[in-house]
């Protein structure tokens, strides 16, 4: 059984009993929810959550969820919040520190900080998110989640898209997990700025039939690991990437795997700077700069547009034209 594999059945493990918690917290809830009864420009309920003052995210959801609201929401958080937050089968919603909010997942560490599944349209924002043994931030279900100006610290791992699944992050901070930065299995990220740095594992790891594409400067840095891992069939753009100082490759294709590196450069990692294993090729556009080396394994593997890449070692084969 693969790592990720693993964490897909203890989410699945867990998820009765994250919806059994999030109805005990409603239950529980005595202390009023301060909140305004304005709406938006594009109508959604405005709702102002102050954790510091008993607010409770998951309180608050279930309320509206027994008033029959369950979309075109707008949740303003400030505080602490002690909760391992459960979002199911809502639609527009949006998470917001006002100014900034952080969720702490430790109160049931064995849960994901956030968890989100059959929704549509889920955006955080401004927030920190600590605290679990298990993902900050669990996307899954085909649902649409986005983070934008998110911190994800201290968790097992920052964040994971699985179960058909689509994960964008925008100019936010992924670092110090246990385990790793973000993962995929059978779903998609897209990743715009920010940065993915001094993790315990690899930055990002594509599990099977998953898709990442990065643009917008990210920077994947000093992970204790490879940069980008694929295991099995997955399909990696890169563009505008920087990827160094990784204590493994900075990319490695395995079983199956697409890589196309555009405007990018990777370079000054421990092992190898892209490493492509059997059955996978790599394709480098214009503009990129990966230097000492790019590597092939003996079965399969192939490369094109290498000779774009100056300064580059390889031992890859010779790029044939198509045969007519």
């Amino acid at each position: 059984m693969t790592r990720i594999e693993d964490r897909t059945r203890r989410r699945h493990q867990w998820f009765f009993e994250t919806a059994v918690l999030a109805v005990i917290l409603w239950m529980a809830a005595s202390a009023a929810v301060a909140q305004s009864s304005a709406a938006n420009p594009l109508g959604a309920s405005t709702i102002k959550v102050d954790c510091n003052k008993k607010g409770s995210i998951n309180t608050t959801l279930a309320m509206l969820s027994r008033a029959g609201k369950t979309r075109d929401i707008s949740l303003l958080v400030s505080g602490t919040c002690h909760e391992n937050v459960t979002i199911e089968a809502l639609e527009n919603l949006s998470l917001q520190g006002n100014p900034t909010a952080t969720i702490d997942g430790s109160v049931n560490p064995d849960l994901a900080t956030v968890t989100i599944g059959r929704s549509v349209n889920i955006a955080l924002s401004n927030l920190t998110i600590i605290g679990s043994n298990l993902v900050g931030v669990d996307c899954e279900s085909f649902t649409y989640c986005s983070l934008t100006e998110v911190t994800l610290q201290n968790n097992d791992v920052g964040a994971n898209a699985a179960d058909g699944a689509r994960l964008a992050i925008t100019n936010s901070t992924i670092q110090n997990n246990t385990e790793g930065g973000v993962e995929l299995g059978f779903g998609s990220a897209y990743l715009n700025g920010g940065s993915i740095v001094g993790n315990g594992g690899d930055g990002v790891i594509l599990g099977k039939d998953a898709t990442l594409t990065t643009a917008g400067r990210l920077t994947i840095q000093n992970n204790n690991g490879n940069g980008i891992t694929t295991e099995q069939h997955n399909t990696i753009g890169l563009g505008a990437t920087t990827i160094t100082g990784n204590t493994g490759d900075g990319i490695s294709l395995r079983m199956a795997s697409t890589l196309i590196v555009s405007g990018s450069t990777i370079s000054n990692n421990a092992g190898h700077q892209v490493r492509i294993g059997d059955l996978s090729i790599a394709q480098f556009n214009h503009n990129n700069t990966v230097t000492p080396d790019v590597v092939c394994d003996p079965v399969y593997s192939a490369t094109r547009g290498i000779g774009n890449l100056i300064g580059t070692t390889t031992n890859c084969p010779a790029e044939l034209p198509p045969t007519p």
